[in-house]
């Protein structure tokens, strides 16, 4: 009867961590994205680093900057994303980006009180970055691989987004925000 009742229990924990909501994030335009940034940067990403801070692990990475539209930035940032693997301990969080060594990327940067660096919107903030044709950088995202709502909280479908970067650079123009 024991057994039963801890095999019960077990599979009744289990039911809830499996219904447990995703991670879930308020879709943020690119004008909103400016606005809410403290830093964004045009570079290219270096070696990650997974930490603990507290239970949770993040991942730092080193990101190269090579031109700043907003904000002041040093040459290198340590980017913070949640998620991450620590001596043989992993969390995954839903609509956190991984960054690949050695590619460009654009992102939108929100600075916390305590000079921490995150990615603004998780995976809404952080574009690839590639060159086209006319030498013109190119930025694009898939949809976020997370819960996503709009200000009223209704559920809405992400979308993939691409722009340029002469078109963020005259955006942060007229939002005034021009470092």
């Amino acid at each position: 009867m024991r057994n039963r009742f801890v095999i019960t229990l077990c599979l009744g924990v289990l039911a809830l961590a499996v219904l447990a909501p995703a991670t879930t994030i308020e879709r943020l335009t690119v004008d909103e994205m400016i606005a809410k940034s403290t830093l964004i940067v045009r570079g290219k990403a270096a070696a990650g680093e997974g930490v603990r801070r507290g239970g949770i692990i993040y991942t730092d990475y080193i990101f190269r900057v090579e031109e700043t539209v907003k904000g002041t930035a040093a040459a290198t940032l340590r980017l913070t994303v949640p998620g991450g693997s620590v001596r043989g301990a992993s969390q995954m969080f839903a609509g956190t980006p991984r960054l690949e060594p050695g590619q460009d990327y654009v992102v939108f940067v929100w600075t916390s009180r305590s000079g921490v660096h995150h990615i603004i919107g998780l995976s809404q903030g952080l574009f690839d970055a590639t060159v086209n044709s006319a030498g013109e950088w190119v930025l694009r995202r898939g949809p976020a691989t997370a819960h996503v709502v709009d200000q009223q909280g209704k559920e809405i479908a992400d979308q993939a987004l691409e722009l340029t970067w002469s078109e963020v650079k005259r955006r942060v123009r007229g939002a005034g925000a021009v470092r």
